[in-house]
């Protein structure tokens, strides 16, 4: 079964891509996140301070839960902004 994880963060007066480059970027590009995840990083089309960052597992899970990189990665962006973080569990029909 597929896992999906969304990380949103509304950024306060930060510039954006300081943050992607300083904190974002390096954590993403790690090879052992590389190996257990696809993630991809997505700028609102109208409000350019607003970034998701999708993550799927590439690995299955029995239980769906927040993943403990997850939850790093929203912990760590939230002096930059307001940070909502979801687990979602794929449907089979």
């Amino acid at each position: 079964m597929g896992h999906l994880e969304v990380v949103n963060i509304r950024c306060f007066d930060q510039d954006i891509d300081k943050i992607l480059s300083r904190y974002v970027k390096p954590l993403l590009s790690q090879s052992d996140v590389l190996k257990n995840w696809d993630i991809k990083v997505f700028r609102h089309y109208r409000l350019g301070m607003e970034l998701s960052i999708a993550i799927v597992s590439k690995c299955s899970r029995i239980k769906i839960q927040k993943s403990d990189f997850a939850i790093h990665l929203a912990e760590n962006l939230k002096p930059y902004g307001v940070v909502n973080h979801s687990a979602w569990e794929e449907l089979a029909f």
